[in-house]
C-alpha cells in the first residue's frame, strides 16, 4: 500500500511543479498560457469525474448490492412484490450517486462562504474594458488585475475541494487494501493515473492566484514559495487519508466507497462547470482557446486512460 500512497502523493506534485518551475523563470506568464493551462486541466478534471470516478462509484455500489440480491431473497418475493419492490442494486447505486450532489453543494457552500467573508472576486476583462475598473464594495479586495483570472473566493474553494479530494483518494487506497491486496493495487493504479490532471489543475489555479506579500523580512521565503507549500500540503492529504482509512475505517462498505467516489466527482464538476469554464468564457478574448484546450484535455485523459487499461 505504501508504494501506491507515495506515488499518489508525488505524482500531482510532479505534474504541478513543471509549470510552476517554468513560471518562476519569468516574472509573468503570457495571458494565453494561463487560459490554456486552465482549459486543459479543466478538460482533464471533467474527464476524471465522468469517465473514472462516477462509473467506478456506480460499479462498486452495484457489485456490493448484487451480493445482497441473493436467490434466498428473491424466493421470498411474490410476483406482485417484484413489480413494486426496489432492488438493493438500484437503491445502492442511487445512494452512491447522491454523492455527486453532496460534493457539488459542498463546494458551492465553501465558495459562497469564502466570498461572503471577504475573499476577493475579480474578472479580467476584454480589451475594451477599463483595466482600472473595480466592481465591489471594497476596492482594496476586488480589482481587475492582469493576472487574476479566477475569483479569489473560487480559487480558495477549488483548492479546498482538491484538498478534500486528495484526502478521499487516500481513504480509497486504504479502504481498497483493507478489502484485498489485488483490489488495492487496482484502485491504487487508477488513482495514481488521475492524479496527474489534479496536479495540472493545482498549478493552474496557483499560478492565477494573487499571492499575499510578505509582511516582514523573516517571512519572505515562505511567501515567495507559498504556491509550493500549498501544493505540498494538498498532496500530503493523500497519505493522511490512507493511514486513517487503513487504521480507523477498515471494513468500509462498498456502498460508502461508491458514495465517496461520487462525492469527489461532484467537487470536480463544480470546479470545472460552475467555476473555471464560465469564468474563462466570460473573458471573451480567449473563448476559442478555452473551448479547444478543454476538449483537448478531455480526450487526452480518455486516450491515456484507454491505453493504460488496454495493457
Amino acid at each position: 500500500m505504501g508504494l501506491y500512497v507515495l506515488l499518489a502523493a508525488v505524482s500531482p506534485m510532479f505534474a504541478a511543479s513543471i509549470p510552476l518551475i517554468i513560471s518562476k523563470t519569468r516574472k509573468e506568464l503570457p495571458n494565453w498560457v494561463a487560459f490554456a493551462l486552465l482549459g486543459l486541466s479543466s478538460g482533464m478534471l471533467f474527464a476524471v469525474a465522468t469517465l473514472d470516478l462516477i462509473p467506478e462509484g456506480i460499479q462498486v455500489a452495484s457489485d456490493q448490492a448484487k451480493l445482497e440480491w441473493s436467490s434466498e431473497y428473491l424466493d421470498t418475493l411474490s410476483e406482485d412484490d417484484h413489480a413494486h419492490e426496489r432492488s438493493p442494486e438500484e437503491t445502492s447505486v442511487k445512494l452512491a450517486t447522491m454523492g455527486i450532489f453532496f460534493g457539488f453543494i459542498l463546494m458551492m457552500i465553501v465558495e459562497q462562504t469564502m466570498s461572503y467573508f471577504g475573499a476577493g472576486h475579480s474578472h479580467q476583462q476584454s480589451g475594451e474594458a477599463n483595466p482600472n475598473h473595480s466592481h465591489d464594495k471594497d476596492d482594496t479586495k476586488h480589482s481587475h488585475g492582469s493576472n487574476q483570472i479566477l475569483s479569489s473566493s473560487f480559487s480558495l474553494a477549488a483548492l479546498a475541494g482538491l484538498g478534500v479530494h486528495s484526502f478521499v483518494d487516500g481513504v480509497m487506497i486504504g479502504g481498497a487494501f483493507s478489502a484485498s491486496a489485488s483490489v488495492g493495487a487496482r484502485v491504487g493504479i487508477a488513482i495514481v493515473l488521475h492524479k496527474f490532471p489534479d496536479g495540472f489543475m493545482l498549478s493552474s489555479i496557483i499560478q492565477t492566484m494573487k499571492m499575499p506579500t510578505a509582511p516582514a523580512r523573516r517571512g519572505k521565503y515562505f511567501f515567495e514559495n507559498l504556491g509550493f507549500f500549498i501544493l505540498a500540503g494538498i498532496c500530503l492529504m493523500t497519505p493522511i487519508g490512507a493511514i486513517l482509512s487503513f487504521t480507523v475505517l477498515e471494513g468500509m462498505p462498498d456502498t460508502m466507497l461508491g458514495f465517496v467516489l461520487c462525492l469527489g466527482s461532484g467537487t470536480f464538476l463544480f470546479i470545472t462547470c460552475s467555476g473555471i469554464i464560465p469564468e474563462l468564457l466570460h473573458q471573451g478574448s480567449n473563448r476559442m482557446l478555452t473551448v479547444g484546450t478543454f476538449v483537448s484535455g478531455y480526450f487526452l485523459f480518455l486516450i491515456t486512460d484507454t491505453l493504460f487499461h488496454a495493457h
